[in-house]
């Protein structure tokens, strides 16, 4: 694996690949074809290894594209594996309470995919939480990630399954996808307040009441958490060789900003300055690429500046900032010259293909 290849949880794509086994959507063929879900299956000790980033995004891909279970993210996710817990999943369970758990998560989200991305947001009595992925990734693996939240926050409170309190509560939730024909699933996970936005790429986030945050966790250990925590630390997240020394290792931390993968570096300049980066060559001054460079190497991480660019602006145009703007308002928010390319890109949302 080359060394500024991002990479995930081994155990991610362990448990995403027998999940979509046991629900026919993937064959075993296609798992074996991937070493590292072959040594999985084999029941290989894998909690502190390293895959590939693609390797996730690439079932995820093929769970779209071969099933047509509007809510197979929701089952995923709803699906309960104590066995499959990483190491952030082993940290977080010793948390003092939920909102401890939950921060802790967000901070240190690259131990479980570098490529996703949570937000925390106060909203009054409620806290708001965002879902969303940085690369491409289809809608069923964002739901996955808002129902396993529900779900493993549940278990981590130790909330009493006989109560039928096997999902955090949910006060509101907002889906960027149309109502699906076979909904009762989703109203039984995010309760009668949801939302289908419409909006293939739009905001996905939903709303909790914020003194559940206080929630103490029963299996909360400080000397384990702290243990678990300096653990997390030493290891290696963009790609670096397990046998690289302890020496090595935290040298190469503080070059993870050059060593992460372009695509997210671009991201990240867009977040930073979308009118100064939506200009490429803004963009290839700033990583020190020319024009072609960056292009081939974008398409190598199967995306491209366009694509970055309109992931930005759709994540823009349906932030709650953008809500009640004018044209001119809208079109400098999204980093347009003039309003009438701002209006041309927000019709074309309609022809953007749901779940991209």
């Amino acid at each position: 694996m080359p060394r500024n290849e991002l990479t995930v949880s081994a155990v991610a794509v362990k448990d995403l690949a027998q999940a979509l086994q046991r629900r026919g959507v993937l064959a075993s063929a296609q798992v074996s074809a991937d070493s590292a879900a072959e040594a999985a299956v084999a029941g290989v000790e894998i909690n502190e290894q390293r895959q590939a980033e693609s390797a996730l995004r690439a079932l995820w891909t093929e769970a779209r594209n071969n099933s047509t279970d509007d809510a197979l993210g929701l089952k995923i996710g709803l699906q309960v594996n104590p066995a499959a817990r990483g190491l952030l999943a082993r940290w977080i369970a010793h948390c003092a309470t939920l909102g401890e758990a939950l921060t802790t998560f967000i901070d240190h989200i690259q131990l479980l995919n570098p490529a996703e991305r949570w937000q925390l947001l106060p909203a009054g009595d409620d806290v708001e939480i965002r879902f969303e992925f940085l690369l491409p990734y289809p809608q069923i693996a964002v739901e996955r990630s808002m129902a396993a939240m529900l779900a493993w926050g549940a278990v981590l409170a130790g909330f009493d399954v006989a109560d039928d309190r096997r999902l955090l509560p949910v006060r509101k939730t907002e889906l960027a996808r149309t109502e699906p024909a076979d909904s009762p699933l989703f109203y039984q996970t995010f309760g009668p307040g949801i939302c289908f936005t419409g909006a293939p790429g739009g905001v996905n986030r939903l709303w909790l009441d914020a003194a559940l945050l206080q929630h103490p966790l029963p299996a909360a250990d400080v000397y384990l958490r702290d243990l678990l925590a300096a653990r997390a630390q030493q290891l290696p997240v963009f790609g670096m060789s397990a046998g690289m020394s302890s020496a090595a290792q935290a040298n190469s931390a503080g070059q993870t900003a050059a060593k992460a993968p372009l695509s997210l570096r671009v991201l990240a300049l867009l977040e930073q300055d979308i009118h100064k980066f939506s200009q490429i060559q803004a963009v290839c001054t700033a990583v020190h690429l020319s024009r072609s460079t960056l292009f081939r190497r974008l398409k190598s991480e199967h995306t491209s500046f366009t694509e970055l660019l309109n992931q930005q602006r759709l994540r823009l145009a349906r932030s709650p900032q953008a809500q009640g703007m004018n044209a001119a308002e809208l079109a400098y928010l999204l980093g347009f010259c003039d309003s009438s390319s701002c209006y041309k890109f927000m019709r074309r949302l309609r022809s953007f293909p749901a779940g991209s």
